[in-house]
């Protein structure tokens, strides 16, 4: 599956940085490499957007069923371990690390899924360089 970094890369027009070869001469204009204009492939790009958001929900529900999983776990640790506080501190904070970690993963798969839900919306509205001023920035982003 591809990530929306990837998928916004593929449709970023190409690097500003200098691209003269070590030891050309960029005043030769024989050797200076000229900037392309990719055409954005609208089509393309809605599919590939639509496969990231595919991804995105698949990895969203994962980390909640991991979560409710890792509450159950704890809570039937704690139940059954009353009478044994170092039990009862040890399933706490593993279910607390465990759980504020899938969370920043959650929050990241959101911002993921909200980012490529603007470009879907965006995507045919816009003319093509709005598009891909957009794809460039938020290339940068990411």
């Amino acid at each position: 599956m591809a990530s929306l970094r990837d998928v916004l890369q593929k449709y970023a027009a190409p690097s500003k940085a200098p691209s003269a070869r070590a030891g050309a001469d960029e005043t030769n204009p024989s050797e200076v490499v000229s900037e392309q204009i990719i055409k954005i492939d609208r089509g393309a790009f809605q599919r590939d957007l639509e496969a990231v958001k595919r991804g995105n929900r698949a990895y969203f529900i994962v980390c909640v069923v991991m979560i409710v999983l890792l509450f159950m776990v704890s809570l039937i640790v704690v139940l059954s371990n009353l009478d044994k506080p170092d039990w009862i501190k040890v399933a706490m904070t593993v279910f607390g690390v465990s759980s504020a970690g899938l969370i920043t993963v959650m929050i990241n798969l959101w911002r993921t899924k909200s980012n490529t839900e603007f470009l879907l919306i965006l995507a045919p509205n816009v003319d093509a360089e709005t598009l891909r001023i957009i794809i460039e920035i938020l290339a940068r982003r990411l």
